[in-house]
């Protein structure tokens, strides 16, 4: 190998290892900014459910294309999709499935957003995902409600996501690990 060519090839090594360098430090610093966005508080009226929190209401509910009974005996379809839209012997396709979701957490949003008080995105996302699981109805008397309206860093929500594990007033594990992933997202 000539000096030129050797020359040239520490300068290409040299070239890679500092563009490789920046390109680590890009991800550590956006990483953080992830982290930090998520800690920073929002007023609840103006927040959206992330992806993060899809994700956890995806991951809880399934997807099943063909309309069930769940342990509450609801017709259901897609990713826990329930109303007089949901039909016996009813399908649909995953896109359709991916649009009933969006529709869904649309009507969920609503009452964490009438909170109107100051939320970080994982707490904003961990009750929407509660809601979308209890019903706006159940969520509206009860105690966790009351409790993030008094002080949403208040550590006794935990117990109050543990308390809502059974459908008709049988525990079930799928409750008991969907409190458990929100109660991990609400104090993330």
């Amino acid at each position: 190998m000539t000096k030129i060519a050797k020359q040239k090839w520490l300068f290409y090594l040299a070239l890679f290892a500092g563009l490789f360098a920046v390109a680590l430090l890009f991800l550590y610093f956006s990483n953080r900014k992830v982290k930090k966005l998520r800690n920073m508080k929002f007023n609840s009226r103006t927040m959206r459910v992330s992806e993060h929190g899809k994700s956890l209401i995806k991951k809880h509910e399934g997807l099943r294309l063909t309309a069930y009974l769940c342990p509450a005996k609801v017709w259901t379809i897609g990713y826990g999709s329930t109303g007089t839209h949901v039909r016996e012997g009813m399908t649909i396709t995953r896109a359709e499935a991916d649009a009933l979701l969006e529709a869904d957490i649309r009507r969920h949003e609503p009452p964490v957003q009438n909170l109107n008080v100051e939320l970080t995105q994982n707490q904003f996302d961990a009750l929407v995902s509660f809601v979308f699981n209890i019903g706006a109805g159940a969520f509206a008397t009860s105690t966790i409600r009351r409790k993030v309206l008094a002080n949403p860093d208040d550590p006794t929500i935990a117990d109050e996501f543990r308390r809502w594990n059974k459908a008709s007033g049988v525990v079930l594990n799928g409750l008991v690990n969907r409190r458990n992933d929100e109660l991990k997202m609400y104090f993330a």
